[in-house]
């Protein structure tokens, strides 16, 4: 997460496809190159393309990562969801919650990927949980239902802790998979 410097805040999820460290990299990787060219004035698309671009020529190998990518104007409210392969977002607004999923691929698969984009308009004490596939292997369910009765006097990062300690206890297929939780709460200045 960081702001941009024109009064956004721009928070980014990127998980490496596969298991262990390069899958680790990759994530990584993207995550640091997507925060490097936001900070410098490149926009979505074009920080998306060159991302791209970089996982594909990386090496002869596939190296495929999911990016998710949210931008909150915190003047407006008006925030950006984009995704390339990335699970999906929930969205609290008082005791009613939305699941924001979108159909695209991941960067470093093939040439020309797109963002899927949406918007929305946040108010204060609006709640957002983004998440990497691993914790929504077993059905996202459940994260709805832990967003929804949330309690907006609690510390947000102990929601992100449990709700890495629930996907770990939903596991039943016995395959590792990186868990990811980010929680944003909308505050008035």
């Amino acid at each position: 997460m960081f702001y941009d410097g024109c009064g956004r805040l721009i928070a980014v999820l990127s998980d490496g496809m596969g298991t262990g460290g390069r899958a680790a990299v990759d994530g990584a990787m993207t995550s640091a190159m997507a925060e490097s060219l936001l900070k410098a004035g490149v926009g979505f698309d074009s920080m998306l393309e060159t991302v791209n671009s970089a996982l594909i020529a990386k090496s002869g190998d596939e190296s495929l990562a999911t990016m998710d990518l949210v931008c909150v104007d915190l003047f407006t409210g008006k925030t950006e969801f984009r995704k390339a392969g990335a699970a999906c977002t929930i969205l609290r607004r008082g005791r009613r919650t939305e699941v924001i999923e979108a159909s695209s691929v991941p960067v470093g698969i093939m040439p020309g990927v797109e963002f899927a984009a949406s918007q929305r308009e946040l108010s204060p004490g609006d709640l957002l949980v983004m998440v990497s596939d691993g914790v929504v292997a077993a059905g996202s369910e459940w994260l709805v239902d832990m967003a929804a009765d949330w309690d907006e006097d609690e510390n947000p990062n102990l929601l992100a802790q449990r709700v890495t300690e629930e996907a770990k206890k939903r596991r039943s297929d016995g395959h590792e998979d990186d868990m990811t939780a980010l929680v944003l709460v909308v505050q008035a200045a």
